[in-house]
């Protein structure tokens, strides 16, 4: 299940990076933001739902090792986004890498309590 979910968080990864970039260019890795905002959102939905506490042998269990685990982990760019925020910072454009770091950061903290909240608003 977690193979299974890492190569589709992959793939959405790959294709939500190529979208994104297509629609507002590529001077800015907007992909990696809104991917690594979108895995946070989803992680802090599985979270609310109660999926990430959830034994390892019960249904839930198997979601949180597909969902969270694999999707959210191939999906999320951590290593991606460390990347491209030194070579940001390589090419002397410091602001931009501090944008970067500010933006990923805030960006995922946000989107992580806003899925918790509307698991837990939805009473999961």
């Amino acid at each position: 299940m977690i193979a299974l979910g890492g190569a589709l968080g992959g793939v959405t990864r790959y294709l939500c990076a190529v979208g994104v970039s297509r629609y507002v260019g590529e001077s800015f890795p907007w992909g990696t933001l809104f991917v690594n905002g979108l895995g946070t959102f989803l992680l802090g939905a599985l979270m609310g739902a109660g999926v990430v506490q959830a034994e390892q042998e019960s249904f839930y269990g198997q979601l949180y090792g597909f969902a969270a685990v694999g999707f959210c982990g191939g999906l999320t760019t951590f290593s991606t986004f460390s990347l491209q925020t030194l070579s940001l910072t390589s090419k002397g454009q410091t602001a931009r890498a501090a944008l970067n770091i500010l933006g990923s950061v805030g960006l995922c903290l946000l989107c992580g309590v806003a899925g918790f909240a509307l698991m837990k608003g939805w009473g999961a």
